[in-house]
């Protein structure tokens, strides 16, 4: 017997030969079983909610993949220098407060004793009228009220690297020689000390870019000549996380980074790296067309789905009704699939924010070449990659350290989430303004 599909599929009925095969008898009959799955109107219902909410709500958060199709460059950018200007008032507000030659002392205690890190804040000035920027002030606030209080590292020091031509021109980093040590390439320094400067020929086609490698070997070595295990060499334009210090600690012991050990056999050992790179740009952090990242997406989907449904099933009480175990699998789909929407339009740089929760939670991993605004190092390969920079003027510096670290053979590291903040929408390299969709942060 023939299936009757027009007159009699949209009545739910199955002609004797679709029973015998146990199979429906047009499409319309799988959409009747689907409805009357348990549950089905409510998960379809609550899918709907969340796809409308999760689209409103996400034009409105920065790196979201939806907040440059609904905001305007130009209002963007009102809103980034509004930002800056508060975290800069807050800063001067900071400083102020303090008592200048109390903070001399401190350092010049710590700087006594061989320091567990030396922070090293490299800076030159802006070309442009760009005073009220006042990105060096907001770096060198907020690395030093965190310093001052932390118990991880607590015998850290600092200093700020002027490398300007004219350094007593750069007037934020003449107010904060008041308040903390500094080194001036082309001056004095809180020591007194002689802090030689290499002369060599650099051969990057851009200008800019080969004298940026001579000023940071040159900040490099000021570091290197403390002693310190550790190096912690910033861009004047990064704002770090209050937990930075808990972070690194609980990096370098449960990676056997720190200090070499005695194994059985008496031999010391240790992991070796060149640097933790504490900074990448939000942009390249997005998910994408890479494996890493499409697993990570569906592994994201993989854990909310299971969160989901076991919240719903207490919820429901869905464990007290017959629910077969395929209808179960169904629903556990679902919620993987929302949760995946969901994440999708959220974007990856503020999922990975809720690793911020515990150290435990960062990602540890293999670097990328891109980008050096905060980079810690392990002291012993100073002088070597010093040396590479110069010889290799010819690439940025960037570039050059990512070729150092292949064939040096010593691995440099990244963590996620990022452990600063750029805050330097204005660049001094190329002397202008980058888009200001990568500068709004809300917590900083």
């Amino acid at each position: 017997m023939k299936c009757v599909r027009y007159i009699n599929c949209c009545k739910h009925i199955r002609c004797s030969h679709c029973c015998k095969n146990r199979r429906w008898c047009c499409p319309c009959t799988y959409l009747y079983a689907l409805f009357n799955v348990p549950y089905f109107k409510l998960i379809f219902l609550l899918t709907l909610v969340a796809m409308v909410s999760i689209t409103h709500v996400c034009k409105n958060i920065p790196f979201s993949p939806l907040y440059r199709k609904y905001n305007q460059e130009n209002d963007v950018l009102h809103v980034v220098q509004e930002l800056n200007e508060g975290r800069l008032n807050r800063s001067m507000q900071y400083f102020q407060k303090l008592d200048n030659k109390t903070s001399q002392d401190f350092y010049r205690q710590r700087s006594s004793t061989v320091s567990d890190i030396v922070v090293c804040i490299v800076t030159i000035s802006r070309t442009r009228n760009t005073a009220k920027t006042g990105y060096l002030i907001q770096t060198a606030a907020a690395i030093d009220q965190i310093l001052k209080q932390d118990q991880f590292f607590p015998k850290t020091s600092l200093f700020v690297c002027n490398v300007d031509k004219q350094p007593n021109l750069h007037s934020d980093a003449v107010m904060l020689q008041n308040y903390m040590p500094y080194v001036q390439k082309n001056g004095s320094n809180f020591w007194n000390k002689n802090f030689p400067v290499v002369n060599v020929s650099l051969h990057h086609k851009i200008v800019s870019r080969g004298q940026e490698i001579a000023d940071y070997t040159f900040c490099l070595n000021a570091t290197y000549s403390f002693g310190s295990p550790y190096v912690l060499v910033l861009e004047d334009d990064v704002v770090p996380y209050k937990n930075i210090f808990e972070v690194l600690h609980y990096m370098l012991k449960q990676h056997n980074l720190r200090k070499p050990y005695q194994n059985i056999d008496g031999m010391t050992s240790r992991r070796q790296f060149s640097f933790l790179k504490l900074y990448y740009p939000e942009r390249w952090q997005g998910y994408a067309n890479e494996a890493d990242r499409v697993i990570e997406l569906i592994s994201v989907g993989a854990l909310g789905g299971g969160v989901i449904f076991s919240l719903f099933s207490l919820l429901i009480h869905i464990r007290r009704s017959n629910v077969s175990y395929k209808a179960t699998f169904f629903y556990y789909c679902i919620f993987s699939a929302i949760t995946i929407f969901v994440a999708a339009m959220y974007g990856r740089q503020n999922v990975i924010d809720l690793r911020r929760i515990s150290p435990v939670l960062f990602k540890f991993g293999s670097t990328p070449a891109c980008c050096t605004p905060a980079m810690f190092y392990s002291s012993h390969i100073i002088p070597n990659l010093v040396t590479y920079l110069l010889q290799h003027s010819d690439i940025n510096k960037d570039l050059a350290m990512y070729d150092f670290i292949v064939k040096s053979s010593i691995p440099g590291y990244l963590i996620e989430p990022n452990l600063f903040r750029h805050i330097g929408m204005y660049t001094s390299l190329q002397d202008s303004y980058k888009t200001p969709y990568d500068f709004v942060f809300m917590d900083t």
